[in-house]
């Protein structure tokens, strides 16, 4: 018996091995390898999904709501490249406007995602005076939203805390941005604070419930440089519940909502 040289027994096994089977199972991979590659340059340069975990976007963004966050809305940059002091930008940047709703690195920790509403822009001097958001000294203007309104939106919410009774809500107006805010009627204490002047190359940043954000009355102006994206539209809204709120919800109205 003549024991062929090794080097062509294990061409030979290899090619026993990669049967017709064998070949398509590598070509569903290839595939599979490439199409995640696409994935993640779309969500790595043009949008990103995110869930809402909180409620200090009410009633703009309920909790278990899921967006759309637009990352070319300030300039498109290449895909994998780095968040964000190391990103590269493939085009002329677009600003950041006042009213815009944002994803960025919340700046005490930048492992953590934070959506907030941009209020003030650098140089700009925010303050608040009993519930009167104002921009270098110009109060931006407000209308009570009518009772109807009102109660469609609680009726959502399915909230305890969400009442009549105890919030206000109102339509804010940002330099032609037109949203909603809610106020505690019991909470005057954090209605009004201080003139705040934003630095170079930052934000302030507040959330549309007033009464229940943590954002830049409580820890500064954020970098601009942190930002991730624009938020644009809701593509589900789904809530499974927690410890303090068991029910679980499923808005179907919400879907395809635009952000503003």
């Amino acid at each position: 018996m003549i024991i062929p040289p090794m080097k062509n027994y294990v061409q030979g096994l290899i090619g026993r091995l990669m049967s017709t089977k064998a070949k398509k199972w590598l070509r569903e991979i290839v595939s599979l390898a490439a199409m995640l590659v696409v994935v993640f340059a779309i969500r790595s340069s043009f949008f990103e999904p995110f869930k809402i975990p909180s409620g200090s976007m009410i009633p703009t963004l309920f909790v278990g709501d899921h967006i759309f966050v637009s990352k070319f809305s300030y300039g498109w940059h290449l895909p994998f490249t780095g968040w964000p002091s190391d990103q590269v930008i493939a085009s002329e940047q677009t600003p950041v406007r006042r009213g815009d709703v944002v994803v960025f690195l919340y700046p005490l920790d930048e492992s953590l995602n934070y959506i907030k509403r941009v209020v003030g822009l650098p140089g700009d001097t925010v303050e608040m005076r009993d519930t009167v958001l104002h921009i270098n000294d110009k109060p931006m203007p407000q209308e009570v939203v009518p009772p109807a309104v009102a109660e469609e939106t609680f009726k959502k919410l399915n909230d305890p805390r969400f009442t009549a009774e105890s919030i206000t809500m109102l339509q804010e107006d940002i330099d032609g941005v037109k949203y909603y805010v809610f106020y505690a009627k019991t909470a005057a204490a954090m209605h009004s604070f201080a003139p705040f002047t934003v630095p170079k190359e930052s934000f302030f940043a507040m959330g549309d419930d007033r009464d229940y954000s943590r954002d830049s009355r409580f820890w500064g102006a954020a970098p601009l440089k942190n930002i991730k994206g624009k938020a644009k539209f809701i593509w589900l809204s789904l809530f499974f519940g927690s410890e303090e709120h068991e029910s679980w919800e499923f808005n179907p109205s919400r879907i395809g909502t635009l952000i503003r």
